[in-house]
């Protein structure tokens, strides 16, 4: 089941079978949470360094 929450903060939260997957900042940042290795922020992704 995937979940999405907004937090009083601004942030978007976005669960999968109640593991966090994906997390947006008010500030446009994103970080996206991989099964394995560790979570991989916007500015990696659009580099293509992941």
């Amino acid at each position: 089941m995937i979940y999405k929450e907004t937090a009083a903060s601004g942030e978007v939260l976005i669960y999968m079978n109640g593991a966090l997957l994906y997390k947006k900042y008010p500030t446009g940042d994103s970080v996206l949470f991989e099964k394995y290795g560790p979570p991989t922020r916007k500015a990696d992704r659009d580099a293509g360094h992941y």
